[in-house]
């Protein structure tokens, strides 16, 4: 009998270099990408993902059997009533449906719930993470992520650093070697992230800029150079 195999995207704990990585002991990493449709929340000390609309999260995507599925059932309350979280597949940027634990019928309190508006969370103390200042804040955001969408629809021109080197940033002496495949959640546009950035430099960068939060590629930058696991290699022209 062949054992059935599922696509598993984590966003917290469970990622590599957190306390509860250990629950995913066998399973595959394939690589990271955006998850649409879902924003997050801070729950504790840790991160709790719920549908939102034109929001996406940054996720690892493993490849897991039942038996690790059943271990992360156990430890995210999806296997119980009530359920804590529920575990759901959804479509994902670059590895089509995957399994994700959320929380379902989340309501956000303006001004008290802290969430983490770029999707990455690496760490409660390391990622950016403000008040949601409501509804007609947010519309905002919507307002303009449509806009974007529709330019990218139109064809229209690249500007800044967008245009100077794509969605990312990668320097000249790290053009080839181990990269990491990210995809931008407005555009659909697949970017490499370089696997050997130095953390360390990019988490004293965030710091200085604060209240001005990082990009989501810098920080994507910094999530997979924590990273042990052999990646392909890749040529970036």
């Amino acid at each position: 009998m062949v054992e059935q195999t599922h696509k598993l995207a984590v966003y917290g704990t469970l990622k590599r270099g957190f306390h509860n990585h250990n629950y995913l002991h066998g399973a595959v990493l394939l690589g990271s990408t955006w998850v649409p449709h879902f924003g997050m929340v801070k729950e504790h000390n840790y991160p709790a993902a719920f549908r939102f609309p034109e929001r996406s999260i940054f996720c690892e995507v493993y490849q897991i059997n039942d038996a690790i599925l059943e271990r992360c059932d156990r430890l995210e309350g999806a296997d119980a009533e009530p359920k804590h979280y529920s575990r759901d597949l959804v479509k994902s940027q670059g590895f089509g449906e995957v399994f994700i634990y959320h929380q379902t019928n989340k309501v956000l309190t303006p001004y008290k719930d802290m969430w983490f508006p770029d999707g990455i969370w690496i760490g409660d103390h390391l990622s950016y993470k403000v008040p949601w200042l409501g509804w007609a804040d947010e519309i905002k955001h919507i307002q303009k992520m449509f806009e974007l969408r529709k330019a990218a629809e139109a064809g229209a021109p690249k500007t800044g650093a967008a245009a100077a080197s794509g969605s990312i940033y990668i320097p000249a002496d790290r053009k080839t070697g181990r990269q990491e495949r990210v995809v931008d959640p407005v555009t659909g546009e697949v970017s490499y992230v370089p696997f050997e950035t130095n953390k360390s430099t990019a988490l004293t960068h965030y710091k200085k800029e604060e209240p001005k939060p990082p990009t989501n590629y810098e920080k994507a930058r910094a999530i997979v150079a924590e990273g042990k696991d052999k990646l392909p290699e890749v040529e970036v022209a």
